[in-house]
């Protein structure tokens, strides 16, 4: 017996069979580590990218229909297309994990991975396989807005009255609170604010656009004009025009006593009264030319230019010569001025065709202009305003203009430095400054600006001039 044991114990047949044996477990659990739980990863991923795309499917159908019953039906109809059973899909409506005050679609998607090899090990036959994802509700509230409340030392928007707020295609956003008290709602896109309390809204006020959930954020928004040039541009003129002062009306000329002179159909009396002037008067075929050379000063009474007669005042004369006018001035047919500085005491009335030239004229009192009316490239003070007749034409040129207030209303509703109530024509390039405003009042009205340098006015000025020609309301300026 013992013979036969040592015979067993040195023999070395079936050593192989044996250690297969011994081995075979070891082999089969490394071939179910590579190729079961291998397996198991390729799924799991496929799980995470279909759980991406149900939550991102499921946030985009709250979104638009504010249904949680149409969220999950998304939700799982997308995880089905992608191979996955719908038992296997949940699909809920939670609080954002990543923003206060949002909500979000969180889908959990489990499956199980059965394990033929690893159970020779263990009794385990199955491998459960977990994917989630979460989609915020509703993109990120746009920032900036259409209200903005930048300023987070201050009370933010707080909404009192029975105020209502819709804007349907933006944000209303506040670096400090929100308060919309029972009565008053705010309907946008997003609600932005940046206080430590949630918006107040004690009767729900905020909603989104045709009653969807609003869109309420927690965030600070950023002021969106910051670092615009413009705006740094307009910014840094703020100093230069808060330091111009009102626009104070000219002085009136000095009435200085001088000689009249008619300028009518009897040539005698007036080169007479042209040579009591200092000057000559020349007539030809209904037009007087005055010519007054390089005097320095001609003081003038009356101007009387008769009915078709055409003047020609001073048209050659020197820029330096003073004309002191002091009676009122009716002009005619045709009426040129002349180079020269010119002082009009009283009043001028301008009818025909009547051109100012490249002077500087001063009126004491007010103008009026008929016809067709050019100031040119002169120097034009106004102490009295200037008003347009009916039917008239008047044309600012490239000149200078500083027009006072009239003493009169316009239109019997104001007293304004223009009153205008038929064509105006700034031809420009023009440099006006007014002590009043422009009114206009009768409906078919033209107010053309071309190449107006610079409009400076009293503070609140109001000038309209959003187009080259526009029509206007009975009895509005």
């Amino acid at each position: 017996m013992m013979k036969i044991f040592r015979r067993f114990s040195r023999s070395r047949d079936g050593n192989v069979l044996i250690t297969s044996a011994l081995v075979l477990p070891l082999l089969i659990g490394m071939a179910a580590l590579v190729t079961e739980y291998g397996g198991a990863l390729v799924e799991r991923a496929n799980n995470q990218r279909i759980a991406d795309l149900s939550a991102y499917a499921g946030a985009l159908a709250y979104n638009a229909t504010t249904s949680t019953d149409q969220m999950t039906a998304t939700a799982v109809k997308v995880a089905v297309l992608n191979g996955v059973p719908a038992a296997d899909v949940q699909a809920a409506l939670v609080t954002s994990p990543k923003t206060s005050g949002m909500k979000a679609v969180s889908v959990t998607i489990r499956t199980e991975k059965e394990l033929p090899l690893a159970r020779v090990l263990n009794d385990r036959q199955q491998l459960q396989i977990y994917a989630g994802s979460v989609a915020e509700v509703g993109a990120q509230a746009p920032t900036p807005g259409c209200m903005l409340a930048l300023d987070g030392s201050q009370t933010g928007i707080t909404l009192s009255g029975g105020t209502k707020i819709t804007a349907p295609i933006c944000t209303v956003s506040s670096n400090n609170t929100v308060t919309v008290p029972c009565g008053t709602t705010i309907s946008a896109i997003g609600v932005n604010y940046n206080s430590a309390a949630v918006p107040s809204q004690p009767c729900s006020g905020i909603s989104g656009p045709n009653g969807t959930a609003a869109v309420i954020a927690k965030k600070f928004t950023a002021d969106p004009l910051a670092g615009n040039t413009a705006v740094t541009a307009a910014v840094a003129r703020i100093a230069t025009v808060a330091a111009l002062s009102k626009t104070t009306a000219p002085t009136a000329p000095t009435s200085v006593t001088g000689t009249s002179i008619s300028f009518a159909y009897n040539p005698s009396s007036t080169q007479n009264q042209a040579i009591a002037l200092g000057c000559t008067a020349s007539y030809s075929d209904s037009t007087w030319t005055l010519n007054c050379g390089n005097k320095t000063t001609v003081n003038i009474g009356n101007i009387t230019i008769g009915g078709g007669i055409n003047l020609n005042f001073a048209t050659s004369g020197a820029a330096t010569t003073v004309y002191n006018i002091s009676g009122d001035v009716t002009t005619s047919a045709t009426t040129k001025f002349g180079p020269g500085i010119y002082s009009f005491a009283k009043t001028l009335t301008t009818a025909g065709t009547t051109t100012f030239g490249a002077g500087t004229y001063n009126f004491g009192k007010q103008v009026t202009t008929g016809g067709t009316t050019t100031f040119g490239a002169g120097t034009f003070n106004v102490t009295k305003g200037l008003t347009t007749g009916g039917g008239a034409t008047t044309t600012f040129g490239a000149g200078t203009f500083k027009v006072g207030i009239s003493d009169s209303t316009c239109n019997s509703t104001a007293k304004v430095s223009i009153c205008n109530t038929s064509t105006l024509t700034f031809g420009g390039p023009s440099t006006l400054r007014t002590a009043g405003r422009l009114h206009q009042h009768q409906r078919d009205v033209d107010l053309r600006l071309r190449n107006l340098q610079q409009l400076q006015d009293r503070p609140r000025q109001q000038w309209r001039r959003h187009h080259a020609r526009r029509r206007l309301e009975d009895g509005h300026g």
